[in-house]
């Protein structure tokens, strides 16, 4: 055995040794070793395997005597370093032949090595106790985190459950919605049967409305009046008992209101009643309605007001009702009314004068009017037309021309301002005392202006150029030449003397008609850009008996066009034209295919607009 010596150095936080050529040794447990649960301490691990030990402090020299002495001390001095329990007791230190002073250092020596073992033990221990604090710390960290993980999934768990009871709820309430839902889906098919049943049950009761007002119409425009009389007390309780309210103004010998008969609009004309029958007013009220009635009953014409019916207890008339009123409040913008533009001025010249043309040629007896005047010429919805109140007409002889004076008068009648001078000087008229009112009512129409002095005003504007200077401003922006050819013609109609006035069909008639085409391209100009539909209906769509634009126009043997429903009904049970009161040809109806075409184009334009 190698003689060596080693040298162990202790200290309070480790222990080395030290061999003989200088090298040092760590005895200390590395960390990873130290004594726990799963690696428990042995003695082995702390051996130094050495033979031969010098201990700080002193010197053991050996001997080769003694080897096996201090092998056994070597041993047990590992034993007691390393807790082992190699550790003889029984071996005894003090032999009797060591003496005083080694044993004394032997036993300096083991009760250091104890003290080394019990310190080494110290911090074993306390190193073990750091290791198990650190690891009930994390053992800790890990039961909170596991607490708050079981904390979650309990509040997981309560909020599942809610969820469960709220899915649960939505259902029922799904299922209650499935059910109300598919009771009003049934209640709904039910109103929709019961909303289809109504619906042609309302077509059916409108037809038949129709169908009435078709019968009444038919039976109102018969050419005589049998059947068409009404009692006062009908015509009370169609007027409100002629309340103001229905009241549209005052005629030549009465009040005018409006009143509905079996779902027809009407106007009534009231004689003004009399206390005293031979009083000069009730007798000339009387006389104006045995005239209108002789001379209206007769009479069909687009251009003429309708009368409709009679009540001969208070001498009323019936006639058709004029939503625009007349011209002359037009003119006068009363009650706040629209002005009425240039182009449906030039229409309503020509309208009036048709109209005439229709009276002074009429068979058999043609008539001439006597009170042409804007308060006598009315406008329906569509601003057509239509000359009223015939009180003053007169029948004359069939052979008459418009020149020729067939009645003599020594009390003129009419409107003052609006009389034929001659008629006023000879009491004689005729045709040509229509003209002399249709001169002044063009100048008025031009003007806007009363008809005292409007003759003499357009004179001096000719003279002297300045026509643009009179022209009625409201009415828009006038065609100049138009206007200025218009006026010229008005003051020829007003000429003093009646054979300078022009002749209806050759002079006046064919130049209204060239204003009339012209106003009705500026309303289908008007059409396209503004689509104002019940301002400037064009005349020529409207029928003459519905007085509806036309849906599918035929013309008759008498030349004017119709709807095709409306003139086939009146055929079958008429002989005579309704626009001229004279027999038809032949029956036949043709299809009017220009206006046909004019009228779907209109009406295109129209549906485009108002979309």
């Amino acid at each position: 055995m190698s003689e060596l010596e080693n040298v162990i150095h202790m200290d309070d936080q480790e222990m080395k040794y030290e061999s003989i050529d200088g090298e040092s040794k760590d005895l200390s447990f590395p960390e990873s070793n130290l004594p726990n649960e799963h690696h428990p301490f042995t003695p082995t691990e702390f051996s130094v395997g050495v033979t031969n030990t010098r201990i700080h402090g002193g010197l053991i020299s050996l001997e080769k005597d003694k080897l096996e002495y201090f092998a056994n001390v070597e041993k047990n001095l590992k034993s007691i370093i390393t807790l082992g329990t190699d550790y003889d007791p029984s071996f005894d230190i003090s032999e009797p032949n060591i003496d005083h002073q080694q044993r004394t250092h032997a036993e300096s020596s083991i009760s250091r090595a104890d003290e080394v073992a019990k310190h080494e033990n110290i911090i074993t221990y306390q190193q073990a106790l750091k290791v198990s604090t650190d690891r009930l710390e994390v053992i800790y960290e890990d039961k909170m985190k596991y607490m708050t993980l079981i904390n979650a999934l309990s509040n997981a768990k309560e909020e599942l459950e809610f969820l469960k009871l709220e899915v649960g709820k939505a259902k029922q309430e799904a299922a209650t919605e499935r059910e109300n839902y598919k009771q009003a889906i049934n209640e709904l098919e039910e109103i929709k049967g019961e909303l289809a049943k109504e619906t042609e049950l309302r077509k059916i009761l409108e037809r038949r409305a129709w169908e009435e007002k078709q019968d009444l119409l038919k039976m109102l425009r018969e050419p005589k009046l049998q059947g068409c009389s009404f009692s006062f007390e009908e015509l009370k309780h169609a007027t409100n008992n002629f309340s103001d309210d229905f009241k549209l103004g005052e005629g030549g010998y009465g009040g005018v209101y409006k009143g509905t008969l079996n779902s027809v609009d009407v106007a009534i004309k009231v004689l003004r009643p009399q206390t005293n029958p031979n009083q000069h007013a009730a007798i000339d009220g009387w006389e104006q309605f045995r005239n209108e009635v002789e001379v209206l009953s007769c009479i069909r014409h687009p251009h003429i007001v309708q009368l409709l019916g009679v009540c001969q207890e208070k001498a009323c008339l019936i006639y058709e009702y004029m939503e625009n009123g007349c011209l002359e409040d037009r003119l006068r913008c009363k009650n706040g009314t629209t002005p009425l533009p240039w182009y449906i001025r030039f229409s309503i010249c020509f309208e009036v004068v048709v109209a005439l043309i229709f009276l002074h040629k009429i068979s058999p007896k043609p008539v001439v009017h006597r009170d042409i005047k804007p308060g006598n010429i009315l406008l329906d919805k569509n601003f057509v037309s239509k000359l009223s109140d015939a009180g003053l007409a007169r029948c004359i002889p069939n052979n008459m021309t418009f020149d020729r004076t067939v009645y003599n008068e020594t009390n003129p009648v009419g409107t003052l301002a609006y009389i034929d001078p001659d008629y006023v000087r000879t009491g004689t008229f005729g045709p040509h005392s229509d003209i002399f009112a249709l001169g002044i009512v063009i100048v008025q129409v031009l003007t806007g202006r009363p008809p005292v002095g409007v003759i003499d005003l357009m004179e001096r504007a000719i003279k002297e150029q300045k026509v643009d200077q009179v022209l009625d401003p409201l009415a828009g922006e006038w065609p100049h030449q138009e206007a200025v050819d218009l006026a010229r013609l008005g003051l020829l109609c007003a000429e003093p003397r009646r054979r300078e006035r022009p002749n209806l069909v050759t002079h006046v008639f064919p130049f209204l008609k060239r204003l009339h085409e012209m106003a009705q391209n500026v309303v289908t100009l008007c059409i396209k850009h503004d689509g104002n539909r019940n301002d400037i209906t064009p005349v020529s769509f409207i029928c003459p008996l519905s007085q509806e634009v036309m849906r599918n126009p035929h013309i008759a043997s008498d030349g004017f066009t119709y709807e095709f429903l409306a003139i086939k009904k009146w055929i079958a049970h008429h002989d005579l034209s309704p626009m001229t009161n004279m027999k038809f040809s032949h029956r036949n109806l043709y299809k009017n295919y220009i206006l046909d075409s004019k009228i779907k184009q209109w009406m295109r334009e129209l549906n485009w607009k108002e979309s």
